[in-house]
This record gives C-alpha cells, structure tokens and sequence, in this order.
C-alpha cells in the first residue's frame, strides 16, 4: 500500500473529481455529519465545518491509498472500509469529517479520502510529519491487512517516473 498526500482549499473540486461516474466511483466510507445526498450536500457539508475555524486557508485534505495489482482479488469495499478508518485514525484524523470513493479507472484498486482538516471542536488537525507518519502507517496496514508488500524497485514502471525519482533510477541503472 502506498499514501499520497495532497492539501488543498476547494471541496467543490476534488468531490467532483472523486465522485465522478465515468471512473466507476463507489463509496466505501464516510463519518457523521456528512450529507451524502450528492456531490453538492457533500460539499456544503464540508465547507460549512471548515467556517468553524477562519484560520484554516487549506482545510483540504486528499489522501489516495494505492494498492497493488497484485491484491485486487484480495481487497473488497468493506476492507477498504475498515482500511481507510485505521488510516484515519493513525494520521490523527479520527475526529475530522470525511468520505472515501474507491476507483475502477486504473489497473491497481485505489481509495480516494477528502478529509476537511477542521475538526468537529472547529480546530485544524494538525499536519506536522504528515509525510513521515504516512510512510510509516502505510507500512504497518500492509502488514496488518496481509496485503503486498513489493521487493524494492521491484515492480517500479519506470516511464512514470517524474523529476528526481527518474532520475534516481538512471543513476541506479
């Protein structure tokens, strides 16, 4: 399992991209206080939240939880569920509203999560380490879920490499 982190200030945007038909997206989890109406309740229920805190100028959270090829047959939408829930808890996002749509449109199962960083006391989560804590998390749900856990650089697609990781498989080579 690999985490990718992304912080933003439009909940518009990124539940239209998350939320969208033509990739196939299915819901797999959301907390309370979310209407789950459409895209648009969703949205408003996100950003009425953020207005708690005026301070926030990202309120955005967008984590994509990426599995290999390897465990499609493996993960279903309840595991991914419960996944995203252990994720969300471990980042520190365990108070934080959130939903959570699983995509069809790429060869590996993946699992979009808006989290709207102002939680429910109006105060923003915090993410100092984010990065490292994500690494990490990612490490021990793999094991813990007894998901695939690839050999280094093993199954690396190299023409997606992008700046400094290309570059680095260059050198390797």
């Amino acid at each position: 399992m690999y985490g990718k982190i992304l912080h933003g200030s439009s909940f518009g945007g990124l539940i239209k991209y998350i939320n969208d038909p033509r990739k196939d997206a299915v819901l797999v989890a959301a907390s309370d206080g979310v209407n789950l109406t459409n895209s648009k309740t969703i949205t408003d229920s996100f950003v009425m939240q953020a207005g708690l805190s005026a301070r926030t100028k990202k309120p955005v959270g967008h984590f994509i939880l990426s599995f290999s090829p390897n465990d499609t047959l493996h993960i279903n939408n309840k595991m991914l569920e419960q996944i995203v829930n252990d994720y969300l808890k471990r980042m520190g996002y365990d108070n934080n509203q959130f939903v959570a749509f699983r995509h069809f449109d790429k060869k590996h199962p993946h699992v979009h999560i808006m989290v709207n960083r102002v939680n429910f006391k109006g105060k923003c989560t915090s993410d100092s380490h984010e990065k490292d804590k994500n690494f990490k998390i990612c490490k021990d749900l793999t094991e813990h879920y007894g998901l695939y856990m690839a050999k280094i650089k093993e199954s690396v697609e190299e023409k997606r490499l992008r700046s400094m990781d290309a570059i680095r498989f260059q050198m390797m080579h």
